[in-house]
């Protein structure tokens, strides 16, 4: 596994942590609120990682068990307090998905198009955001191997919620605020003090990404996909 940070997740910049925020960019956009992640959470995510399971799989799983829970009862669904409750499900799931095209064949996963991946993020920009048309040429200008171009969009992903806070008006100011403290008011209690400082700035993260549904940049994202099915 990589190193992680202070609050217990991934170092910026690696594969394991695009592939870690795309799995709770995923959950939090099924459950339909903000989440802090917890180190084990991130732990699950990490074993399904390392043994091949692909994103799209973890994102039909968590949608199949949220919204049978839905169904089933309403508002259940929302109390799923992390990944380990899909854990066996995604491990049947990428085991009969193995069985059925074969153990070799099915931990290939189709080759990347970074080019066309790139194309679909800089088309995911909102067309409000302060240097939308300015932050979409860096991106369709980006070029070279995957780690590389991942680096890359990482940085220019912070850069762009750095943009983006510093650019909200007194009433989205005002939003994202309560909406922090409502989420953190559940949580923080938990945390340690070195803990809960970085675990606020995720949260914050988090909540300023759905306030105004900016995509995360990575070529793991959904909004990276260009599959009709994505």
């Amino acid at each position: 596994m990589s190193s992680t940070g202070s609050d217990g997740t991934p170092e910026t910049g690696s594969e394991a942590h695009a592939y870690f925020r795309a799995v709770e960019e995923a959950f939090i956009r099924l459950r339909g609120a903000p989440f802090l992640l917890s180190p084990e959470d991130w732990r699950v995510a990490d074993g399904w990682r390392q043994a091949g399971v692909p994103l799209e799989l973890v994102e039909r799983v968590l949608e199949k068990i949220l919204r049978a829970r839905e169904e089933a009862e309403t508002g259940k669904a929302r109390r799923v307090r992390g990944l380990r409750y899909f854990d066996s499900a995604v491990a049947a799931a990428w085991k009969g998905a193995r069985s059925v095209a074969g153990a070799e064949t099915a931990r290939e996963a189709p080759p990347l198009d970074v080019s066309q991946a790139l194309t679909a993020l800089a088309a995911a920009l909102p067309e409000g955001l302060p240097g939308h048309q300015e932050l979409a040429r860096r991106i369709l200008e980006l070029d070279g191997g995957t780690e590389a171009v991942e680096k890359r969009l990482a940085a220019l992903d912070r850069e762009m919620m750095r943009s983006a806070r510093r650019n909200l008006d007194p009433e989205q100011q005002a939003r994202l605020n309560r909406r922090v403290e409502a989420g953190f008011a559940r949580v923080g209690r938990r945390l340690s003090p070195e803990e809960a400082e970085p675990a606020r700035r995720r949260l914050e993260g988090q909540v300023l990404r759905r306030l105004l549904d900016l995509p995360l940049l990575s070529l793991f994202s959904p909004q990276a996909r260009t599959d009709p099915d994505g």
